[in-house]
């Protein structure tokens, strides 16, 4: 495909060192979020092999470190990957595409055609959509709020649980149906153009 495409003009643009970290997505705290949440996996991880008693601890300390292996570090990745928040993902367009933010001024105007909500200021928008600028992405524990909560296997699992509790019946599908299914689906793709 390429060998015939005819050459076209290929323009390339520089950009300022200083200017590099406004395009790269993954430097506005997605990246800082995933380690922290892969460095609490690893903990917990730890943790949950550990023993109770002190000697035995440090041994089993050099033991795990010992026995943990690449493939074990990368699941940790994907696990600490999959529970980075979409909200995590969203906040750090802010930087680096700017004009996507909505101008207070612009949603005290829709505000105001709500019914109800026509007497909110300008100020109360402003509280309501920075309130959680200070929100640094993570909760701030305690030592002890963190051993607490990595011992309570599956506390923040609701999801999985909610998901494990419906049991769906399903009948087994023949080999005959399978095939005759895959057969129509093929004729289709051929009837495409």
């Amino acid at each position: 495909m390429l060998k015939h495409s005819k050459p076209k003009t290929l323009l390339a643009y520089s950009c300022p060192r200083t200017q590099l970290a406004l395009l790269q997505l993954m430097d506005q705290g997605v990246i800082k979020s995933m380690k922290r949440r892969y460095r609490k996996q690893l903990l917990s991880k730890l943790l949950f092999e550990g023993d109770d008693n002190e000697e035995e601890a440090a041994c089993s300390i050099v033991h795990f470190w010992k026995v943990l292996t690449l493939k074990d570090c990368v699941y940790l990745i994907s696990e600490a990957w999959e529970s980075v928040t979409e909200h995590t993902l969203k906040r750090s367009w802010r930087g680096l595409a700017p004009y996507l933010v909505v101008a207070v001024a612009e949603l005290n105007i829709l505000l105001k055609q709500i019914p109800g909500y026509g007497n909110c200021e300008q100020d109360d928008v402003s509280s309501w959509l920075d309130c959680d600028a200070d929100d640094a992405g993570f909760q701030l524990m305690s030592d002890d709020e963190i051993i607490a909560q990595v011992r309570k296997p599956n506390s923040g699992d609701d999801n999985r649980e909610s998901d494990e509790d419906e049991v769906i019946e399903t009948s087994k599908i023949s080999n005959s149906d399978a095939f005759e299914c895959f057969a129509r689906g093929l004729m289709w793709l051929e009837q495409q153009d």
